[in-house]
């Protein structure tokens, strides 16, 4: 029997705190209204203020809509850029590219490998025509983060736009965001709320293009006030309330802390493999002894399940590779931490 999931390491959703969920035991308020308006404000000052972002207009939608958005800035502007690939996310960021016909050049390595920072120059170099850059910041299908600042330096040197998808980042890291063009994130993952608000942030006012679906145009949110289409104030208000936690120096500190104690912890596990070692806040993890079943990662996750322990390993992605994730975009505390390892722990000795 699969237990409530008491405790949630997984990519998402997030497990909630108690005191977010009390925000939808309030009536809601008019998106038109001057209490809202002052929300938005709020929520606006703060996610500037923790990233260093001039501008930050937020979206109902899922952090797909976000670069989705993003994607149509790029198209508008009619020149080409350069994605950068090393997992499923910059994948993804190229398709999206692709589907909206958006002229780019690709760079990719394989999954969690380091992009080469020579090798991008050489492209910007090679190319005067690279106007823009795209990538992931963690590059969530591995738990990989990629260096935000030194992309956004070679970025700068070459006179092109850097433009970064911060999902599963914001929120868990140290972010600065005053040489980015654009970027994206969502109200769940790594700021931990409710999923279903879209967060587009910018170092720029960016007018109304006609070419542009109008809720793709982020002109319109400038022109309106970031309100040109029904917001929900409770998702809003939930967003508040988390940025009061996750925006701050202090969690970030406590969720390095808690990597750093994780990461120890199960690299004495002998059983499992790391896809990769670099520090992080999400660990993606394989059983190398047990490569002949294509279900160990899955089993793995159940097993955890039944011990009130949510990980991820459902999604197709996960599966495919027999991989599992275990993530620290929520709070936690040693406790938890201590009985998800002694979990695992418990789970090899039935093996």
């Amino acid at each position: 029997m699969i237990a409530k999931a008491s405790l949630n390491f997984s990519t998402g959703p997030v497990g909630i705190a108690p005191r977010i969920k009390q925000v939808f035991k309030k009536e809601g308020i008019s998106h038109r209204s001057e209490a809202f308006q002052r929300l938005l404000t709020q929520v606006q000052t703060v996610l500037c203020a923790g990233t260093k972002a001039p501008f930050v207009h937020i979206l109902t939608g899922s952090g797909t809509l976000a670069n989705d958005v993003m994607v149509g800035q790029l198209k508008v502007s009619r020149e080409k850029g350069l994605i950068l690939s090393n997992g499923d996310f910059g994948k993804r960021l190229m398709s999206q590219c692709k589907r909206q016909g958006v002229p780019h050049y690709t760079y990719s390595v394989d999954y969690a490998v380091p992009f080469d920072l020579a090798a991008v120059e050489a492209l910007l170099k090679a190319h005067s025509d690279i106007k823009w850059l795209l990538f992931a910041h963690c590059e969530t299908s591995v738990g990989f983060l990629n260096p935000l600042k030194a992309l956004c330096t070679l970025a700068k040197k070459y006179n092109v736009r850097a433009n970064v998808d911060l999902m599963s980042s914001i929120g868990c890291v140290e972010l600065d965001l005053s040489e980015v063009s654009l970027a994206t994130a969502s109200s769940g993952k790594g700021l931990a709320s409710i999923a279903g608000l879209a967060l587009l942030f910018s170092n720029q006012k960016w007018k109304t293009a006609t070419d542009l679906p109008s809720y793709l145009d982020l002109g319109v949110y400038f022109d309106k006030a970031g309100v040109p289409y029904t917001l929900s104030p409770h998702l809003l208000e939930a967003l508040a309330v988390q940025l009061d936690i996750v925006m701050s120096p202090e969690h970030w500190a406590r969720t390095h802390a808690w990597s750093l104690y994780l990461s120890k912890a199960l690299q004495k596990l002998e059983w499992i493999r790391l896809v990769h070692a670099e520090q992080t806040h999400v660990f993606t993890l394989f059983l190398p002894n047990e490569r002949d079943n294509p279900n160990s990662a899955a089993q793995l996750g159940e097993f955890l399940q039944t011990r009130g322990i949510e990980v991820s390993f459902q999604s197709d992605a996960l599966r495919q590779a027999n991989y599992l994730q275990i993530t620290l975009m929520c709070e936690h505390t040693q406790k938890d931490l201590d009985f998800l390892i002694k979990s695992m722990k418990k789970y090899h000795s039935f093996k």
